[in-house]
C-alpha cells in the first residue's frame, strides 16, 4: 500500500504529502501500539473509549477506509492508463482519483488519532 502511494506521487498523480502522511501515521501508531503489546494488549484492546474503538476497530470505519483506498488506487491506475492513451476522459478521472486519495488520507489520520491520543491519556477502559 505504501509503495503504491509513493509510486503515484512519484508519477505526479498525487501530492507527495499523501504518502508522507501515510508513512508518518503508520510509524507513529505502530510505535505507540508496540508499547501496548509489551503490556499484553492487542491493538484494539488498547482503545479506552467507545469513540476511539469505533474509529479504529469498528467495521463501518474499517470497511469505509478500505473502500476509499481501493477506489483511490483503481482511479489512480485508470488515470495513468488514460494519460498514456491521451484520452479526453483523463481530467475528470484524475480529479476523482485525487479526491478519493485525499479522502483516504483524512480517514487515515482520523483512524490514527485515537491510538495516539488514548496512549497518552492512561485512563481505564471506558468500554464494556
Amino acid at each position: 500500500e505504501l509503495v503504491l502511494w509513493v509510486v503515484f506521487a512519484n508519477l505526479a498523480l498525487i501530492s507527495l504529502a499523501i504518502p508522507i502522511t501515510f508513512i508518518i501515521r503508520g510509524a507513529l501508531t505502530d510505535s505507540v501500539r508496540e508499547l501496548g503489546y509489551a503490556g499484553g494488549k492487542t491493538a484494539h484492546d488498547q482503545m479506552n473509549s467507545d469513540w476511539g474503538y469505533w474509529l479504529v476497530a469498528g467495521r463501518p470505519m474499517r470497511a469505509g477506509y478500505g473502500a476509499a483506498k481501493a477506489i483511490a488506487f483503481a482511479l489512480l491506475a485508470l488515470t495513468l492508463a488514460l494519460q498514456t492513451a491521451a484520452s479526453p476522459a483523463l481530467q475528470p478521472v484524475w480529479i476523482a482519483a485525487v479526491t478519493m486519495s485525499w479522502i483516504a488520507t483524512v480517514l487515515c489520520v482520523v483512524r490514527g488519532a485515537p491510538v495516539v491520543i488514548e496512549a497518552f491519556r492512561g485512563e481505564e477502559k471506558g468500554r464494556p
